[in-house]
């Protein structure tokens, strides 16, 4: 049996004190689907320590891609139905929307 396992994406910002803060923004989503972001040419996990501006090209092409070949990723969809082509793009449009509003915040990913 195999079990789920999810990414956790959030945002930091250096707000000058010794540690980062975390910003009002957390991202999750199971791994089931990570094969689909890969194909599209979004490694998730390497956005770690990257800032969300910096990230957000890949993100937003990786989306774009999804959105215009959506067969291809249809039957990527796991066979446990733990995540779906139908429920990753717009998750993925709302990672985007937080990278978009906090360009120079600092990505964290956990897995």
């Amino acid at each position: 049996m195999t079990l789920d396992v999810s990414y956790e994406i959030g945002l930091t910002i250096d707000t000058g004190g010794p540690e980062h803060a975390l910003l009002d923004f957390d991202w999750n989503f199971t791994s089931n689907v990570a094969p689909m972001w890969r194909h599209a040419g979004a490694d998730l996990a390497s956005f770690e320590g990257r800032t969300a501006g910096d990230c957000l090209a890949v993100l937003d092409s990786a989306i774009a891609h999804m959105k215009a070949n959506p067969s291809v990723y249809r039957a990527m969809d796991p066979p446990n139905e733990w995540g779906s082509y139908a429920d990753l793009v717009p998750a993925l449009d709302r990672l985007a929307g937080g990278f978009r509003a906090n360009p120079r915040a600092t990505v964290w990913v956990h897995r």
